[in-house]
Parts: C-alpha cells; structure tokens; sequence
C-alpha cells in the first residue's frame, strides 16, 4: 500500500490532492473527533507546498439535501488551519457515488494529481469515491487510515494477553463475526446488551460473560448492575489489550451511564494498549473528558468491526 507519510516535499510540492475524508457527522463541532482527525493529513499536504480538495458524504440523502451539506464541516476546519479550501459538495447527492460509477470518479477526480483516502469509517464499502478513484489517480493511504490500520491489525492479529473485548451497543448481532474471529484462550468477550440475545447465536467455545444484572425493567436492561461491573472491573483490570465498541448502557440518559463510566475508568487503570470505537462510545468518552486516556479512539464504528471479523475492507485493498 502507497503511504502519504512517505511523499517528500518535492513528491507533493505544486501538486492538487484529492483528499476522501470522512465528515459524516450530524451536527458538526470543532471537537469532533473526525474533523480532528482529518486535521494531519490536510496540514502535511499544505505544509509540502500542496492544494488539498476534500471530498466526503454526509448523512443517506436522496437528491440534494441542503441541510446534509458539507459546508459546515468544512468551515470549522477551515478555522483549523487557517486557510481557505476547495472542497466538492456532499458526494452522495449523486446516485452515482453508491453506484462505484467509474464516469463519476473521473468527474470528482478532473483537475487533482493524486488521491488520498483518510475516510476509514467508510472503507468497507465500495463506492466510486473509495474505490473507482483508485483506478483514475495514483492513489494513496492517509495518516489517519495508515493509523487505524496499525493499531486496529496490532489489537486483532498480535495483541499482548490477557486481551479483553467489550461489546456493548443494542445491535450486539452485528458483533459476532467479530467473537468468531478473535476467540481464542486468553480473549474473553464482556457482553452488555445480551439480554435481547438467543443464547444459541453465541459461539460455542468463545470465553463470552454475560451481565448478571442491570437497572432497568424486568425484561430490558438501560444499564449494567453493580454485581456485572465488579465482574467486568476485576477482568479488566488484569487485560493487557482492550478493545471497546459500544457503551454497556443508554448513556444519552444521565441515570445510565454508571456502568459505561466505571468500565472506562478500569480500562485506564489497567494501562493496556486500548482501542475505543463507535460513534456513542467516543462521544461518552468525550463528554466525560476520558477519551484522550485511551491508546486508540476509531473514526469508524461499523468499519472497525468489519476489520477486526476479518471482513473484505474493498476501499484499503484498492490502495493495494
């Protein structure tokens, strides 16, 4: 794979780069965690003397939609770095983008040199933006895509033991490919929202914990109970990697947020390499002023769990 990082000066210097960033974001602020996560690749290639255009979607639109427009995103990044940017509007107005339509990668790449894709939370689909493009442009791996690709390979493929994985979310079947890839005896997988799940769904052999209790009615937990965060404290503290993809509770509501709070806070305190990921679970993070505590936060939420189950990620092999 063709890096950024490995672009002198000279290789980027006069050059126009087409720069696929991820600014799905539904009311963006100047701390959200995928515009600052957009900010080094943008700043490298400015720094070298190039001319970013960004290019991204926003939201599901079916047509134009001027309340899905990327213009306040890029205002605040503008901001960020002090100059004015050229940018195409939110890709996905074209039906052709969803399409991976060869003809409108060559329309969204007139006029750019080279293409560089720092949009990981959208890589594992194929669209003519993430994939088609590869075929137009010399076609490159952005910082932040190369440092999702590191840490998440390191926590999947050559973690330190005890590893620990934390599925919470209430869309827990979306997370099994995950337990079927990465069990093996020293991975236990700590489940918050089990309750909704057939037990059969689980696979057989893994070294799954289900939540003892919960606060919340009868037959639906919005939290886990204080019996399940000492369990889950006590294997935290002793993991050695850390991998968390959804809160453990309905964190928009103050009254459930104990458990995702004190899980969090055992993860720090275990100090092992930790990789957060998901768009509820980076923005409890955030708010509660935790979120720089951990090795790795993801831009991706569905991207970071079709890594690590192993999946066909087609927009990082296009790069190949």
């Amino acid at each position: 794979m063709r890096l950024l990082r490995t672009l002198t000066k000279k290789n980027i210097q006069g050059k126009t780069c087409l720069v696929r960033l991820n600014l799905d974001i539904k009311n963006p602020q100047k701390n959200s965690l995928r515009i600052q996560s957009a900010i080094p690749t943008l700043k490298h290639i400015i720094t070298c003397g190039g001319k970013p255009i960004i290019i991204s979607h926003r939201g599901r639109p079916h047509g134009i939609n001027a309340s899905l427009s990327l213009k306040p995103a890029i205002i605040i990044l503008e901001k960020a770095l002090g100059v004015q940017l050229e940018w195409r509007e939110n890709l996905r107005f074209d039906p052709r983008e969803i399409e991976n339509d060869m003809a409108f990668a060559k329309e969204i790449a007139k006029g750019a040199d080279i293409y560089i894709n720092d949009d990981f939370a959208t890589s594992h689909r194929t669209t003519a933006s993430l994939v088609a493009i590869t075929h137009v442009l010399p076609a490159y791996a952005g910082l932040n895509l190369e440092q999702e690709i590191i840490n998440l390979s390191k926590a999947r493929n050559n973690p330190d033991y005890p590893r620990v994985v934390l599925l919470g979310g209430i869309k827990l079947e979306d997370k099994l490919g995950v337990i079927q890839k990465l069990e093996n005896a020293e991975t236990h997988f700590l489940l918050g929202s089990a309750y909704n799940l057939p037990r059969a769904a689980l696979p057989r052999h893994a070294h799954i914990v289900l939540p003892e209790d919960g606060i919340g009615e009868k037959t639906k937990w919005f939290d886990i109970g204080p019996h399940t965060i000492q369990k889950y404290t006590d294997i935290l503290t002793r993991a050695k990697t850390v991998i968390w993809s959804g809160p453990v509770g309905l964190t928009e509501d103050e009254r459930y947020t104990k458990g995702s709070l004190a899980l969090a806070r055992a993860i720090i305190k275990s100090k092992a390499f930790s990789i957060v990921g998901g768009g509820d679970t980076a923005d409890f993070l955030q708010k509660e002023k935790l979120l720089t505590k951990f090795s790795w936060t993801s831009t991706g939420g569905g991207a970071m769990l079709a890594f690590l189950a192993g999946e066909h990620m087609r927009a990082i092999t296009a790069l190949e």
